[in-house]
């Protein structure tokens, strides 16, 4: 196992980093393993922040530990209430900057991964950067597209809009998913309309049309007088793949 940290090997090779297990995710559902070792190991992480090699270990511990439902239910354990250190024992800004840290440092990609996930809970507009870049290789584009998507900053959804030309395939698919939410915001439905589908092959066109058809209402764009005739074009392609 190589001893650079994953985070400098994304930045030199980008989504070409080698090495990487891809992900594969488990059932949305999770494995039925409660989340008490996930939270202690986490707790354990942050409160060893000036012993490197225990929270180093702790991180380790806990990137082995979660899956779909156990992190769920972690992070909504400790981040809605993480201002209130008397319920959860944990301060938003020391878990933020322990994530930071094992972001930074970790050579295990269950730990990155882990990592990235709580940095999407807890973190700020600067954590963009580091979240797209771990994002763009398909190892990481579950939870990095995923921790975008949950940062409470407009910084997330314009990254997530960048790896809209970054990503393809079923990386593609998930990156348009979690751009859904944020149909409101005029940007992402031109994005979703104009630019999602181009290069995107038909098999992974078909999986994700259906939701962007269905979510904005796109055979009333088709009727509407203002659309231009290159939006209307494209909104077609989508409800024929939808079809």
């Amino acid at each position: 196992m190589s001893t650079e940290p994953l985070l400098a090997r994304l930045r030199r090779d980008g989504a070409a980093a080698d090495g990487v297990a891809p992900y594969v995710a488990a059932d949305d559902s999770g494995d039925g393993r409660d989340a008490g070792p996930l939270i202690a190991a986490l707790r354990r992480a942050v409160e060893a922040r000036d012993d490197c090699a225990a929270a180093s270990a702790a991180w380790d511990e806990a990137g082995e530990l979660h899956d779909p439902g156990t992190l769920d239910a972690a992070l909504g354990a400790l981040a809605p209430t993480m201002g209130l250190p008397f319920v959860t024992g944990m301060r938003r800004r020391r878990l933020r900057e322990a994530a930071r840290g094992a972001l930074a440092e970790t050579t295990r990609p269950g730990a990155l991964r882990l990592a990235v996930a709580v940095i999407g809970a807890v973190g700020g507009r600067e954590d963009a950067v580091d979240l797209e870049l771990v994002a763009a290789h398909p190892a990481f584009t579950h939870h990095g597209a995923t921790a975008l998507a949950n940062l409470a900053h407009r910084e997330g959804r314009a990254a997530l809009l960048r790896l809209l030309s970054r990503v393809g395939g079923a990386e593609r698919v998930l990156v348009i998913d979690r751009l859904l939410p944020f149909v409101r915001e005029p940007v992402v439905r031109l994005a979703l309309v104009r630019d999602a589908f181009t290069g995107l092959g038909e098999e992974h066109a078909r999986e994700i049309a259906p939701a962007v058809a269905e979510t904005l209402g796109l055979r009333a764009w088709i009727d509407e007088p203002r659309t231009s005739e290159e939006l209307r074009a494209a909104a077609r392609r989508i409800l024929s793949l939808a079809e």
